[in-house]
């Protein structure tokens, strides 16, 4: 015998010999609101349990996507800019350049380590890294350095929370 079976045979057996003489026992009125209760129960555990939250999710990822697309939007007009490899002369090392230019997007305050590295080919890079930096600012930050000539050798970015990004990236003269 399948425990299916069991199972069902135990819940038909407790049905019999313990709910139906119980439900038997009481009155019309008493016997309508049970049934009242069988029906509403279920229903109200459904509609608050399952449906309001997944109403509730899908109204905030409604919010986001405006919010999104406009991030995707701003990411692929950097991508054409770094294309373009717009240049200009910079004065002073990169780490001071990085310095000054972070200081002027606002987002100086969210890195929170910055590293020389060495390069094969001989140019100056560094190793820049930002922790919660709201991405409007860090994508300002962005266009600056390709603007001024520098090159992102290459960038990790992590969604943090709602309009933050966790960044690593390599930034070469």
């Amino acid at each position: 015998m399948s425990e299916m079976t069991v199972i069902q045979e135990r819940l038909g057996k407790f049905w019999r010999e313990v709910c139906q003489p119980w439900y038997a026992e009481r009155s019309a009125q008493e016997q309508r609101l049970l049934w009242l209760a069988a029906v509403v129960l279920p229903l109200g555990m459904v509609i608050f349990g399952v449906l309001l939250p997944m109403h509730d999710r899908i109204e905030a990822l409604k919010n986001t996507l405006p919010v999104l697309s406009q991030q995707a939007a701003e990411a692929e007009q950097l991508a054409a800019a770094l294309k373009q490899g717009k240049t200009s002369a910079l004065q002073g090392s990169l780490l001071s350049n990085i310095e000054r230019m972070s200081n002027q997007a606002a987002v100086r305050t969210f890195m929170t380590h910055i590293r020389p590295e060495s390069a094969a080919s001989g140019q100056e890079q560094l190793m820049v890294q930002f922790k919660d930096v709201p991405y409007d600012k860090f994508i300002a930050f962005l266009y600056q350095l390709t603007e001024k000539g520098l090159n992102i050798v290459s960038a990790r970015i992590q969604a943090a929370s709602a309009g933050k990004v966790h960044v690593q990236m390599k930034i070469a003269h």
